[in-house]
């Protein structure tokens, strides 16, 4: 009989909440509403030990939660409870779930006496959304939104009741001046810094089937379900504004990791969902931190700062079997804010300023969320002079400074009943941009054509920077040295930038005397280098014969550019011997006639696994100046490159800016073929001083057949002995 009765409260209170639920759907609003479960279905989703009370008509006169004693009006509802019941006291601002073991029913009041429950007490056998965002995507077809918002400061005080908005943060603060670390030695700080955000919650669960637990209680039995699946994000646009300020004299190096700016940065808000009649409660805050990382030495300041702006979702997602693990779509435009260095020394920063949100469920412990946008700078100067002038004698800054964002997520399992205390992802690098480097390069500013021997003329050169957010170099606006040198008289022996330019006055000994300008890094290293010769760079253009097709007085004609090209100068497509369409990875796993046969990763000559493509493949299928040119085009024998080398006179030489050989036949025509360098990997090498072009030509003596011959040449050298690996991307210069 007792538990025919017990059965019939729970058919109310499910028949009940099934009203509830219809009568909320219209607070579910905005979105879809989710769907509505039969009576049936809410038994197997809501306990039956779920207590459901109208908050309209009941209060809660006392709620003690260190000593678990609870006091609440008397009501039909709240008549019901019973040992083992569980209730969501629903006190207007806030909630909590209790589990009830003792109860007193007195005539106006019902006094119990319950442990702290959690939402795992009330759910099974579903899985739902809380979402503060109509537009976000959500795991789950049943979606909740918020039906009352309760905003506080920080103090706790009530400011404002609100109703469902999106987003359910957005603000903005400004902490110009904020000193990270200062000392004797160090003052490091914002000269700005000021952040906003608009920022969306999305919180789904996944609950398993509910088990009994055991209790100390014979009357009551305990229901809960198993938590299978948690996954919490954020959504929307984080904007930090940094200018970060290094100002150093001495010697000093600091990490003491993250620090508390200040306490409730944003006002904490408590946010109520209905879910299938029951209240949810979920209470979100958050602090100001932050962490810096320091080593410097010398007397230097510097400056460096950057706006980012970030947008997208971040977050966790927790799983029963596998453990915690990421849910990041997040992208960062950025503008930099141009930097500044004086002194000498070294400077290397780098600061975050982030807040760190927090989320609690019930009033217990859950999910938390960093976001950690940062800027850094590495400047560095150095300086080695010799008491006699020594031609290593430099001096040098270099700067690089670059932005990121570091993200991280923590993960309490306190309100789903698990006794493990806390998962981490632990910072992960998602974004890395380098804003700038200084310097990058140095150029031939202005200068005339030619300078007599021993006469004075000004030479003036460009110092460059990389600004990677455009893609492009800039005239450094810092002061950088720039070292001349040369067998000549010269003005000065170091020059230092003013927008970028720098000159020095040069008088030549000799013809064959050049002029260098020299960029160091500060270890002495050689970061770029310009010259200047007294006689003029470049012969005129006419000096290269015009045309596709050339006749230097030789056994075939040679093309006027290299396959790819449209013109002599530029250096045209990189080629695999055999194969006719370049790539973006030049090695043996990516050559179309090589093939793996045992599955090492490595070329086995026993093995047969280089494919015979014949010993000459000049105007086959494989020939690919014979494909892309078409006609009588083909690629060059060995033959034909040995006669070029032998027949021709070459000269090192300049053509429209770009270093090759000009190549002139015994009819007094010529060619130019541009030191374009090789491909291998993913990476370009030797451009600007090494040319090296495909023959049709295999290598018949190398190991396997894995090498084809070559034509090779630099300043002073050329030849046609070379022999390289088929997979290497060469240029092809055609001949017909």
């Amino acid at each position: 009989m007792k538990k025919l009765k017990l059965y019939l409260v729970n058919l109310l209170a499910v028949m009940f909440l099934a009203f509830a639920v219809s009568c909320e759907d219209e607070k579910n609003k905005p979105g879809d509403d989710p769907d509505t479960p039969s009576p049936e279905e809410l038994q197997e989703i809501i306990s039956p030990q779920y207590v459901s009370v109208d908050w309209n008509t009941a209060d809660v006169l006392m709620c003690d939660t260190i000593t678990g004693k609870y006091v609440m009006t008397k009501t039909a509802e709240t008549s019901q409870i019973a040992p083992g019941s569980v209730v969501v006291l629903d006190m207007d601002t806030t909630g909590i779930v209790i589990r009830v073991t003792e109860v007193v029913d007195n005539t106006n009041e019902v006094n119990v006496k319950a442990e702290r429950g959690t939402i795992a007490d009330i759910f099974a056998n579903i899985d739902f959304t809380l979402s503060t965002s109509t537009e976000a995507e959500s795991r789950s077809k049943n979606v909740f939104y918020p039906e009352k918002i309760i905003c506080r400061d920080s103090t706790g005080r009530i400011l404002s009741r609100t109703s469902f908005s999106k987003p359910i943060w957005e603000w903005g603060k400004n902490f110009d001046g904020t000193t990270l670390f200062q000392n004797s030695a160090v003052h490091l700080y914002f000269r700005e810094a000021n952040m906003s955000a608009s920022v969306g919650l999305n919180m789904y669960f996944n609950f398993g089937q509910r088990t009994i637990i055991e209790t100390a209680y014979e009357v009551w039995d305990k229901y809960r379900a198993q938590m299978l699946e948690v996954e919490a994000t954020l959504d929307g646009e984080w904007n930090a504004n940094f200018i970060l300020q290094a100002d150093v004299s001495g010697s000093y190096t600091f990490d003491k990791g993250e620090d508390l700016v200040k306490h409730n940065l944003l006002p904490p808000k408590s946010i109520k969902f209905v879910v299938y009649g029951v209240p949810v409660w979920i209470n979100l805050s958050a602090d100001l931190f932050r962490h810096v990382k320091l080593t410097c030495e010398g007397e230097a300041s510097a400056y460096t700062g950057v706006r980012n702006n970030i947008t997208g979702k971040f977050g966790f997602n927790w799983q029963q079997q596998s453990g915690m693990s990421k849910v990041s779509g997040l992208g960062c435009d950025t503008e930099i804010i141009y930097p500044t260095i004086t002194g000498k020394g070294r400077v290397d920063a780098k600061a975050w300023l982030y807040p760190r949100l927090r989320m609690t469920l019930y009033g217990l412990v859950g999910p938390s969320f960093d976001i950690k946008p940062y800027v850094g700078t590495e400047a560095r100067g150095g300086f080695k002079q010799t008491m006699l002038g020594s031609s290593s004698d430099y001096f040098a800054w270099s700067l690089r400074n670059y932005c990121g964002v570091d993200i991280n997520a923590g993960l309490s399992l306190m309100f789903m009943n698990y006794e493990t205390k806390r998962y981490a992802l632990g910072d992960i690098n998602v974004i890395e941009k380098d804003l700038y480097k200084s310097p990058h390069s140095i150029e031939l500013g202005s200068a005339p054509d030619k300078v007599k021997v021993g006469e004075a003329a000004t030479i003036s050169f460009v110092v460059k920077d990389y600004d990677y957010i455009f893609g492009k170099t800039i005239a450094t606006p810092l002061p950088q040295v720039v070292r001349f040198e040369s067998n000549g008289g010269l003005s000065s022996q170091y020059g230092i930038t003013s927008n970028g330019m720098t000159s020095v006055t040069w008088s030549p000994k000799s013809k064959s005397d050049k002029l260098y300008a020299t960029l160091y890094n500060y270890d002495g290293s050689i970061i770029s280098r310009a010259e200047y010769a007294s006689v003029e760079d470049k012969e005129p253009e006419d000096e290269i014969t015009p045309g596709q097709e050339v006749d230097l007085g030789l056994s075939v004609n040679w093309g006027g550019w290299n396959v790819g090209a449209s013109s002599p100068e530029q250096y045209g497509g990189y080629y695999a011997w055999g194969e006719t369409e370049e790539k973006n990875d030049y090695t043996w796993m990516t050559y179309k006639y090589w093939v793996d046969r045992n599955g090492d990763g490595y070329v086995d000559y026993n093995d047969n696994e280089i494919t015979n493509i014949g010993t000459n493949i000049s105007g086959t299928q494989y020939d690919v100046a014979r494909q892309k040119w078409g006609g009588s085009w083909r690629m060059p024998t060995k033959a034909e490159i040995d006669e070029l080398t032998s027949m021709c006179t070459w000269t090192w030489y300049q053509y429209k800016g770009v270093w090759g050989q000009k190549v002139t036949g015994p009819n007094g025509n010529s060619i130019f073929m541009p030191a374009a360098g090789f491909r291998s990997g993913t990476s370009l090498y030797d451009d600007g001083s090494y040319g090296y072009y495909r023959s049709a030509t295999l290598d018949e003596g190398s190991y396997g057949g894995d090498n084809a011959w070559h034509l090779y040449f630099s300043n002073g050298s050329y030849g046609s002995g070379g022999s390289y690996d088929r997979n290497g991307g060469l240029t092809v210069r055609p001949v017909k």
